[in-house]
């Protein structure tokens, strides 16, 4: 289970940094510490 909440976490962080990244660009630098 622990698996599937991570697999889901990471889904919707990576739309999530999608959305923030069109709406404010993000230097390299921190797109690299993320």
């Amino acid at each position: 289970m622990q698996l599937h909440w991570a697999v889901v976490s990471l889904l919707f962080y990576t739309v999530g940094a999608g959305t923030i990244d069109k709406k404010v660009p993000v230097p390299d630098s921190d797109r690299e510490l993320q």
